[in-house]
């Protein structure tokens, strides 16, 4: 996660918009009323800014690092912090564990140990995890008490989660204060609030590049990809999807999911679960009775569910 640089408000779109970049990706806002604009960036920046100091991987004073850091022991959070724990244990739970956040040592294995801007090629190879694996089941949370246990010889976590969810507080919150339909992109994931029908968004396989325009009447939408957040380790070329049954990155059969649900947070859980089940991703998909959009390594393009057109 970054710093945010000043957002630039998108004079030619139709709805007031503004976009910048934080947490090394593309942040997105429109609104339906001009007004409410320029608050309104203001209000995501901060809500932004607090679920980094306390979430951010990357930051030595961040709660999560120095529950991290005490694994095994009881640590007292915030409770924003025991918010998003908790959502992040939930959808574990809803993906069957393929949505894992104790794979924090493994991505620190596979090289993702800092910001992905300033990730680099390395020729150190890949370290293999050695003994029993932790899962999001050995999570000690107890949101009475405001404490977090992270599971001995492991680490949490929270980018596969956090994002989605931050867009949906966003949203509904931005909704509540200003009265005004609101989307919330961050990083591919976006989510929507009001009565505006419908939303007309792109979906791609990478920022700027050309997709499909689709129609987003509620909800969320939320896309994860094995094409981008790639680097090598040694001989390997790896990514940031992580499979936690293995503790390597995901490199299943598609390569791209794009889900709509009815919030970020769940498309965003069934994105990433659909790249770590390859092969299973369409009957878990249809499951989860959402609308997905896959791709697989050979360009091949896959919908299922009310994909919307």
């Amino acid at each position: 996660m970054t710093t945010a640089t000043a957002a630039r408000v998108i004079e030619s779109a139709t709805l007031p918009t503004a976009v910048w970049s934080d947490w090394s990706c593309l942040v997105r806002l429109v609104v339906s009323d001009p007004q409410a604009l320029t608050p309104a960036v203001a209000q995501l920046g901060s809500l932004m800014r607090r679920v980094d100091r306390v979430a951010s991987r990357f930051r030595i004073d961040s709660e999560l690092n120095w529950a991290n850091a005490n694994a095994g022991r009881p640590v007292a959070i915030s409770a924003t912090l025991a918010e998003l724990v908790d959502t992040a244990l939930g959808e574990a739970s809803r993906s069957n564990g393929c949505l894992d956040p104790t794979v924090g040592a493994d991505l620190r294995r596979l090289g993702y140990d800092r910001d992905i801007a300033l990730v680099s090629d390395s020729e150190d190879a890949v370290v293999e995890h050695s003994g029993p694996r932790p899962t999001w089941r050995d999570v000690g949370l107890d949101l009475f008490a405001g404490l977090l246990t992270v599971p001995p010889h492991s680490s949490l976590d929270l980018g596969a989660s956090a994002k989605a969810h931050t867009a949906d507080l966003a949203a509904a919150a931005l909704h509540r204060r200003f009265g005004c339909d609101v989307l919330v992109e961050i990083g591919g994931d976006l989510a929507v609030a009001g009565r505006l029908r419908p939303w007309q968004v792109t979906v791609a396989e990478r920022a700027g590049r050309q997709g499909q325009q689709v129609s987003l009447h509620e909800g969320g939408l939320a896309t994860s990809s094995t094409r981008i957040r790639r680097w090598w380790r040694g001989d390997q070329e790896v990514n940031h999807i992580v499979d936690p049954g293995t503790g390597r990155p995901a490199e299943g059969i598609w390569r791209t999911v794009s889900v709509a649900a009815r919030t970020a947070t769940h498309a965003n859980t069934c994105s990433t679960t659909a790249i770590v089940l390859g092969d299973e991703a369409l009957a878990w998909l249809h499951d989860q009775r959402v609308a997905a959009r896959l791709v697989d390594r050979d360009g091949l393009v896959v919908t299922i569910g009310d994909w919307p057109g």
